[in-house]
């Protein structure tokens, strides 16, 4: 599943790739929902250089508006240029691609992060190790308390943006079967969209290949 990026910001439900081949155990299955479910909310954090000129200014308000994790909005040093990605896997991700966005558009190689978001508690406190988007999460933890015992589920992403579920198969095969094609299809038609320049740009720095990361029985 993935949603379509703007050009202003690409709002993508990207996720780290690592393979997982195997399916999870009960006590793993247990800390990942209450890692998904302990997350309420995101919050920005500025951390890097002040945007240099009014459409830079511009579209860094606009990323503080999202407030959607992971997020990340990087400023152009020699030009009026800011480019910000939210909804990806990890603060590191999304990082990457705000900053190989904002170079490709600058066409420099100033670009550095401005502010970032991130998952937090009830109490504002910082969550680490959530390892999925806002968007993901939500189907995450529908995955984990609708899967039947006896039945298989999987997740398969992409760290540029794209990700798919399925549940309740009857094999761990058939589940990352489903889950990677849904992905691969998706990950097909973004690429189609995607403009070659910034995409050979993205691809330097993030995993462009769908690969399950989940693979989940009760």
């Amino acid at each position: 599943m993935y949603l379509k990026p703007t050009l202003a910001g690409l709002s993508l439900m990207a996720l780290a790739a690592c393979d997982a081949p195997t399916v999870s155990s009960q006590s793993q299955n247990e800390a990942k929902y209450r890692t998904l479910t302990s997350v309420a909310g995101s919050k920005n954090i500025v951390i890097g250089a002040q945007p240099t000129g009014p459409d830079a200014r511009a579209t860094v308000r606009e990323f503080l508006r999202q407030n959607e994790y992971h997020g990340a909005v990087a400023v152009a040093a020699n030009a009026d240029v800011a480019s910000w990605w939210v909804g990806m896997s990890s603060v590191e991700n999304a990082k990457k691609a705000a900053v190989a966005e904002c170079n490709f558009f600058s066409r420099s190689t100033s670009c550095t992060v401005h502010a970032v978001s991130v998952p937090v508690t009830k109490s504002g406190q910082q969550i680490v190790g959530v390892g999925h988007s806002a968007k993901a999460v939500e189907t995450l933890k529908e995955m984990y308390v609708e899967t039947d015992p006896g039945r298989f589920s999987a997740l398969a992403e992409t760290e540029f943006g794209v990700w798919f579920a399925s549940w309740n198969y009857a094999t761990a095969a058939d589940a990352r079967k489903n889950a990677l094609d849904g992905c691969n299809d998706t990950n097909a038609e973004v690429r189609a969209e995607t403009d070659p320049g910034l995409m050979r740009e993205l691809a330097t720095v993030l995993d462009m290949t769908c690969k399950i990361t989940i693979t989940f029985a009760p």
